[in-house]
């Protein structure tokens, strides 16, 4: 976090982001995924909070959101209770207030069973 922010939203944007955490989830973990979805979520926060960040780059911060809002999704694949709570916190980082974000993070946790809720942190 403190290196892309050192150097700038579009250096990490196109070479953390792009480069190399975009395709990381794919082939890790549950534990690695979470990680990964994690520190997606915290780079989108920062580069949201860049001047002209959401305007300049607003199709990678919707393409965030889509990839985010897909580990929620577990019709397209079962993903681990940690990866979809940390894509629930990343789409909440990279929301901007969007009522469309939030309105699918509180589908998905209506969604879950009552035991699978409050195994999830506050």
């Amino acid at each position: 976090e403190l290196i892309a922010a050192s150097r700038g939203w579009g250096w990490t944007c196109h070479e953390l982001i792009v480069g190399r955490l975009w395709t990381a989830p794919q082939d890790a973990t549950p534990r690695g995924i979470s990680r990964s979805i994690s520190l997606l979520g915290l780079l989108g926060r920062m580069g949201l909070e860049e001047p002209g960040a959401d305007r300049d780059y607003h199709e990678l911060f919707e393409n965030l959101r889509v990839l985010l809002r897909r580990y929620l999704d577990s019709r397209d694949a079962p993903y681990a209770p940690s990866v979809q709570a940390a894509a629930a916190v990343a789409l909440l980082n990279v929301s901007c207030g969007h009522t469309s974000q939030l309105d699918h993070v509180r589908q998905w946790f209506c969604s879950l069973d009552t035991s699978r809720q409050s195994e999830l942190p506050p």
